[in-house]
């Protein structure tokens, strides 16, 4: 009895249809894209069955949409690979906006001319020869 109840709770595994199977150029494909992002800024070679999964993901979830009359089925894959290869690397370089600085507080402390230990705020300002009252715009003061 155990055992009709466990497979009753298991499902059987789902056998994909012909249209959503992906065939040897598209996984070529993907797996070419894989590699051509690996080697750009943010990837690592280790990254490269990652980047194929999320690709072959995409392509999959999109698949059912694929519509004949409006283009081939490899132009269709192509262009799906294509885009979703493009928001990875969008949203990987994403984090890097700041251009690879880290944010502190101007309150840190931090060494000045003379070894003394300032915020930076102050520092900022007596290397400008700004008082530290004086507002200065973070991206223009050394």
């Amino acid at each position: 009895m155990s055992q009709q109840v466990l497979s009753d709770q298991v499902p059987a595994r789902q056998v994909l249809s012909p249209e959503v199977r992906l065939d040897r150029f598209e996984e070529w494909l993907i797996s070419r894209k894989a590699r051509e992002l690996a080697d750009m800024a943010g990837f690592h070679h280790g990254d490269i069955e990652d980047i194929e999964q999320e690709i072959r993901f995409g392509v999959l979830q999109r698949l059912p949409q694929f519509d004949p009359r409006k283009a081939g089925r490899h132009t269709f894959v192509a262009m799906i690979v294509r885009y979703q290869a493009l928001a990875m690397l969008k949203h990987r370089r994403a984090g890097k906006r700041n251009g690879g600085k880290w944010l502190k507080s101007l309150n840190t402390l931090v060494p000045d001319e003379d070894g003394n230990s300032v915020a930076i705020s102050a520092a900022r300002h007596a290397a400008n020869g700004r008082r530290a009252g004086q507002m200065c715009n973070v991206e223009i003061c050394p």
